[in-house]
């Protein structure tokens, strides 16, 4: 399989079958915990592709083309863990992975219209489920892929990607109407506001903000895509420094980004 070739997407879910089965028949009560399992270990949630699946001749895929193959994986793995009927067959299971698939070009088109992408062909035909998502997760790794030369602004761009799947696994359970997609891309600027506050405090915290952590906080925020109304308030928030007690993370209910949170601002210290 070539991961730049067509139909990349169906041939590495058709390799990968045997861990989403796995997946599917053990996500248990607490499907964070088994998100986390998934994820953590690939790097994405720092980033960068550390890990590896045992693929023939992925010694020589590119970095952009990694990291597709996980973010692909990642959004999959998301609805399957979050997903609340049992699945007992391979038909089952290639239901819900198909509907999974078929969710990540709904997702994006309505959660990322920057991204969107036309559902038709030039010549007016239909494209699958499988073909939509795969373009537009081929422009999703685009939006990074020209940083890869620059080690940190490439893992701040790389990091986003985690709350695409966060937002993902709550997004498939919703019912997709215009009120619905407006509060997730509501929710996707205040999570990538958060990940500024986390920033922030672990700049302030020994009271002195040094040249590499003001301009790791700059690397961030040009990556962000925040209006310019929160792009001022986050800049206000790095100069001033904010205490954690005043951080208010969105994150109260939940215990992945809670990990997540914590493991930025570990890697920004």
């Amino acid at each position: 399989m070539k991961p730049q070739g067509k139909g990349w997407l169906k041939n590495y879910l058709e390799f990968r079958k045997d861990l989403l089965k796995d997946l599917a028949a053990t996500r248990g009560s607490h499907p964070e915990h088994s998100l986390y399992r998934v994820i953590q270990p690939t790097g994405l949630m720092y980033g960068q592709t550390v890990g590896d699946v045992d693929f023939p001749g992925m010694e020589d895929w590119s970095e952009k083309d990694k990291m597709k193959i996980l973010l692909a994986e990642s959004l999959v793995s998301s609805s399957l863990v979050f997903n609340d009927t049992p699945v007992n067959s391979p038909d089952e299971l290639s239901n819900v992975v198909m509907k999974a698939v078929e969710n990540i070009g709904n997702f994006y088109n309505n959660i990322f219209p920057e991204m969107a992408t036309p559902a038709t062909t030039l010549f007016g035909r239909r494209k699958t489920p499988m073909e939509l998502a795969e373009k537009i997760l081929e422009k999703r790794i685009e939006l990074t892929s020209d940083l890869e030369g620059n080690f940190w602004a490439y893992f701040f761009h790389n990091s986003l990607l985690f709350l695409d799947i966060y937002i993902f696994g709550q997004w498939v359970h919703t019912n997709a109407d215009k009120i619905v997609a407006d509060f997730f891309r509501y929710e996707r600027d205040e999570l990538r506001f958060s990940i500024v506050k986390v920033i922030a405090a672990a700049a302030h915290a020994n009271k002195e903000v040094s040249y590499e952590e003001k301009r790791l906080f700059d690397l961030f925020l040009s990556g962000t895509d925040l209006p310019a109304d929160k792009r001022k308030e986050a800049q206000r928030i790095f100069d001033k420094g904010i205490l954690v007690d005043e951080m208010n993370l969105p994150a109260e209910n939940s215990w992945i980004l809670k990990k997540f949170f914590l493991e930025i601002a570990t890697l920004v210290l």
